[in-house]
């Protein structure tokens, strides 16, 4: 793992993502190495030659930035992070994320966080300090064995829903992103009927097949699961990806409603 101790001159920065006005990214690069990641895009900008998750730039003035820009941001919420987990490992070292969260506590900005990351639980207590803050865990894949092979360095999901459980009983408001889904190995009963006891919200992101995030999958499924790269081709890649994604939005309507359970679905071009 290649780290990098990098300046940065801005660290809030207004977004389009759904459901949030700024994202905070404390790190650029990620050590979990999921395959169907879209932020290996980065890459293009940071010049790592390296493999993605095999390296991570640290922002070691955000603290001071934030400072700084807080001061004149308008209210909104805060969605950490979008091209990196902010629990990746380094964390524990650099304590960025933590740094930051108390900075943001004196402004009471609302604050969503997303991670695949034991290292949340350190900050429970910081957590109950806002007065408006959602954790999340993503969980793709119940069966850990499958997980492990397009999540390469994460926990199990076992251990995910160990820790969503924690949050959920510590009065935290939690969210469970189900993202990306894939067909025949994302079990979306199951998985619904295991995360609706301990979140408030399920979130839920179809496969993005675009460029390298395909690629990282193709080779997984040609190792792993040969019989279903087939299928996966005909669901992504002709006219059949139409009514593959109206029956997802159907079935997770449908589980919505049956488990009273708010979802979000979105997801990467519904048609080809």
């Amino acid at each position: 793992m290649k780290i990098r101790e990098i300046h940065c001159k801005s660290i809030l920065t207004k977004t389009k993502l759904p459901g949030c006005d700024y994202v905070i990214n404390p790190y650029v690069g990620c050590s979990f190495g999921c395959v169907y990641c879209y932020s290996r895009f980065m890459k293009r900008f940071t010049g790592h030659k390296e493999k993605w998750g095999q390296f991570v730039d640290v922002k070691i003035n955000a603290p001071d930035i934030l400072k700084t820009q807080m001061k004149n941001a308008n209210k909104g919420t805060i969605f950490m992070s979008s091209i990196t987990d902010p629990y990746i490992g380094i964390e524990a070292k650099y304590k960025l994320t933590r740094k930051i969260l108390e900075i943001l506590i004196e402004y009471q900005f609302p604050v969503s966080i997303l991670t695949k990351s034991p290292l949340v639980l350190r900050d429970m207590e910081l957590f109950k300090r806002f007065n408006n803050i959602t954790v999340g865990l993503t969980i793709t894949i119940l069966n850990d064995k499958a997980s492990k092979a397009f999540e390469p360095n994460a926990i199990s999901s076992k251990d995910r829903i160990k820790i969503l459980r924690k949050l959920h009983n510590n009065k935290i408001k939690t969210y469970a992103h189900i993202g990306p889904i894939f067909p025949f190995l994302t079990d979306l009963s199951k998985t619904f009927t295991v995360l609706s006891k301990y979140t408030n919200e399920i979130w839920l992101e179809s496969l993005n097949t675009t460029g390298a995030n395909w690629t990282g999958v193709e080779n997984v499924l040609k190792k792993k699961y040969p019989e279903l790269l087939p299928k996966y081709k005909k669901i992504f890649f002709t006219k059949e990806k139409i009514n593959y994604i109206k029956g997802l939005r159907q079935d997770i309507s449908s589980l919505g409603r049956k488990y009273k359970i708010k979802t979000h679905f979105f997801t990467h071009g519904d048609s080809i």
